[in-house]
């Protein structure tokens, strides 16, 4: 996945109803850094996943239409349950059949 991805990608807050969450989870953060409890590095490592799923949320909603790729492939709600179920098992052998049963999908 990440190789899909530009070289930077810019968390932009503007006013969207996540700003405020994010600016918070930024805050706590900073807060925990500064405090260094305790537990501080694990707390840090989950917020860190947090902003960047939100990140690439971010990102792939700001994809053209015309896009191609499975990250833009995540924008419809089918294809992103297959690419789901294949990522969450991968050492099963899908079909087409398989896939399109499991995604409430025909083939």
């Amino acid at each position: 996945m990440i190789s899909t991805l530009p070289p930077v990608l810019k968390l932009g807050l503007g006013e969207s109803g996540a700003a405020e969450r994010i600016r918070s989870t930024f805050q706590y953060a900073a807060e925990e850094v500064a405090a260094g409890r305790p537990g501080s590095e694990t707390v840090l490592a989950k917020l860190s996943e947090l902003l960047f799923v939100e990140t690439v949320r971010r990102y792939v909603e700001t994809l053209p239409q015309g896009q191609a790729g499975w990250l833009a492939g995540l924008r419809d709600t089918h294809v992103a349950r297959a690419l789901a179920l294949i990522h969450n098992d991968l050492a099963r052998p899908w079909t087409v059949d398989d896939l399109g049963r499991e995604a409430g999908l025909s083939r």
